[in-house]
């Protein structure tokens, strides 16, 4: 009786040590499988912080890009009101020009004045000489 008693101890440790293979074979899987997922979170986390950091590199050059746009877009208004300005002196232009024409053509008519006017003063001077030497 005691070495049946004795073999059923010897059973019920065999099957317990065999539960306790067992119990540490998944103690050891859960535990590789936590090492698996606290490499995962540390890649995890080297990947945010390098996203991150593109996304601060982006954010840096979207504001330079507005700067450069708002820059941009004072030129564009200042070459807008300086084509307006040619504009309004391209319209003026052939006024000018016929100002331009008319001027010319009333600086002839005084030069040809002059020229009358001259050649009358020679007709006088002749005239006053012929005068005189008529009245000696």
């Amino acid at each position: 009786a005691q070495v049946n008693s004795l073999n059923a101890n010897i059973e019920t440790m065999r099957a317990s040590s065999s539960d306790t293979e067992a119990l540490q074979s998944t103690i050891s899987n859960l535990e590789q499988q936590l090492e698996m997922k606290g490499t995962e979170l540390e890649n995890a986390q080297s990947s945010m912080k390098e996203l991150s950091a593109k996304a601060e590199t982006h954010a840096s050059s979207a504001e330079r890009l507005v700067g450069e746009l708002v820059t941009l877009q004072e030129q564009l208004d200042e070459m807008k009101v300086a084509n307006t300005r040619l504009e309004e002196t391209a319209a003026r232009v052939p006024m000018l020009q016929q100002s331009e024409t008319e001027l010319v053509a009333q600086v002839n008519s005084l030069n040809a004045n002059i020229e009358t006017m001259r050649a009358s003063s020679s007709d006088t001077e002749a005239l006053q000489s012929t005068i005189s030497n008529l009245e000696q």
